[in-house]
């Protein structure tokens, strides 16, 4: 009886140890991920502009901002799949004239706007063709041109200036 036992013993250590000799030496797995859109901008800074009273007999001269307000912006978009809008909450007032320049991400195109008086409400591309980037510190210059035909005297006027990424 003891040899039976010993002997079943016997064969299921060796079949334990064929098994493991069968097993394999390797194996897998699958990796399911997601990487959402990415759209994103972001603006540093705000812009002030100061027209200074000219010698009389003479016009105002232009005034410029100039690295006060900047722009990040990283997307993960096809090539040329996307652009930048700018929209202004109110139009210019009569005889003000604002010119907004946009620096674009490496590989886009930028447009400078001029007179953009009543465009602005609307939304105008300034930023076009933009492929998949990551960028930061692109200057936004801002000119105001004001040509004393202001039918009313405008001591100060605030305007919200949006970028926005959209599909192009």
């Amino acid at each position: 009886m003891r040899n039976l036992f010993a002997s079943a013993g016997m064969v299921m250590l060796v079949a334990g140890i064929s098994l493991v000799a069968f097993a394999a030496d390797n194996d897998s797995f699958t990796l399911t991920y997601t990487v959402p859109a990415i759209n994103e901008i972001a603006i540093t800074g705000n812009a002030t502009l100061t027209v200074v009273a000219p010698a009389a007999g003479s016009l105002p001269a232009a005034v410029t901002s100039t690295g006060e307000v900047t722009y990040a912006i990283s997307t993960n978009c096809a090539d040329d799949g996307k652009k930048i809008t700018l929209t202004m909450n109110a139009d210019m007032e009569v005889g003000n004239v604002l010119k907004i320049t946009v620096v674009a991400p490496t590989g886009a195109t930028g447009v400078t706007l001029s007179d953009i008086s009543g465009a602005f409400t609307l939304g105008v591309d300034v930023v076009t063709l933009i492929d998949a980037v990551n960028e930061s510190a692109l200057a936004i210059t801002l000119e105001l041109t004001s040509s004393l035909a202001n039918t009313t005297i405008v001591t100060s006027e605030v305007k919200t200036i949006t970028l926005t990424i959209a599909n192009s």
